[in-house]
């Protein structure tokens, strides 16, 4: 199927999220978010398709890891689905325009979360 990327502070979100994307038949990377660079750097190293990113970390946020994909020619094209507890009109708007592919919030069933990254990997590759 799909390499997915999982990068999430929280152990217990990425053990759910490895879960449900293995059942589904995906290659899962979970990238402990540490710093930026050391993410980036696991993700140009392992390049994956898709990647399901927490919007709130102690290290950094999201949108900062978002913006240093689509700065990088191996991972301007990667799909981002942003997953967080977040309930901000703002927020959404502006990861929209940042080139966010689909925005969802905590908590999730496994069900909806699988039935977006299906929707999400079959919409054609973004020209960045």
């Amino acid at each position: 199927m799909a390499r997915i990327a999982v990068v999430d502070d929280s152990k217990l979100i990425r053990t759910f999220l490895e879960a449900a994307l293995r059942k589904a038949g995906h290659e899962v990377l979970l990238v402990e978010p540490d710093s930026l660079q050391t993410t980036l750097d696991a993700l140009i190293e392992w390049r994956p398709e898709l990647m399901i990113l927490d919007h709130s970390m102690p290290a950094y946020q999201g949108p900062s890891l978002v913006r240093a994909c689509f700065e990088n020619p191996v991972l301007s094209r990667i799909k981002v689905l942003i997953l967080t507890a977040l309930h901000d009109e703002v927020m959404a708007g502006r990861m929209q325009k940042l080139g966010v592919d689909v925005i969802l919030h905590k908590p999730i069933r496994h069900e909806d979360l699988t039935a977006a990254v299906d929707r999400l990997l079959q919409e054609p590759v973004k020209n960045q």
